[in-house]
């Protein structure tokens, strides 16, 4: 839309254009607030899990070490608490990079749909190109005339200029941008073939 911000408001799709916009708003809102909420409850629960997991190692070793187990000392439970902590370390950094990961993996999504369009097949064989008249045939040139034909090729090779003619005639028009503010009342214009014409109007309120 930026791109094509004259041709939408030529054809007055301003508003069109806005609720479009906001279904993809809303839509983004409701997907990042999930990803979000997610993400911010993930953490805490692994660091939880994580400082659970270094009390019960260390209350296990205790006891063990009190009932009398010849294998349990003080270093070895120091070893195993270092080691739940070292195990538990990249789970967390894991999680942390989780939202990071999912937004690649949408953003790549959106790539590669956007590289598999197919490209808009033009089908068409009438070209619109300038032209000129040489001894009274009309042919087509590089150059700027002023005169536009239609290019015509036919199946047995044949190629078939016809000189664009014709002009606009309107009677009793009225136009409005807006319903209820009518901009012109009951216009007539008749316009010759390769001419410029211009509407002019002042509005005044006295």
């Amino acid at each position: 839309m930026i791109n094509g911000q004259k041709v939408v408001k030529v054809f007055c799709h301003e508003e069109k254009a806005k609720e479009e916009f906001d279904k993809i708003n809303d839509a983004l809102l409701e997907h990042s607030y999930k990803a979000h909420k997610f993400a911010n409850v993930l953490m805490p629960i692994l660091v939880a899990l994580g400082n659970l997991q270094y009390v019960l190692i260390a209350v296990a070793g205790g006891v063990l070490m009190t009932i009398g187990y010849s294998n349990i000392s003080i270093g070895l439970i120091v070893s195993f608490l270092q080691l739940s902590k070292i195990f538990s370390r990249p789970i967390g950094q894991i999680s942390q990079q989780l939202n990071s990961v999912a937004m690649a993996l949408a953003g790549s999504n959106r790539i590669f749909e956007l590289m598999d369009e197919e490209p808009e097949k033009d089908d068409g064989y009438v070209t619109l190109v300038n032209a000129k008249y040489v001894d009274g045939v009309l042919t087509e040139t590089k150059e700027k005339t002023g005169i536009w034909a239609w290019k015509h090729p036919h199946h047995d090779g044949r190629l078939e200029y016809v000189e664009v003619k014709g002009h606009i005639e309107m009677f009793n028009v009225d136009f409005a941008y807006e319903e209820g503010k009518t901009v012109l009342h009951d216009v007539s214009l008749y316009a010759k073939p390769r001419t410029k014409n211009c509407i002019c109007w002042c509005n005044r309120s006295w």
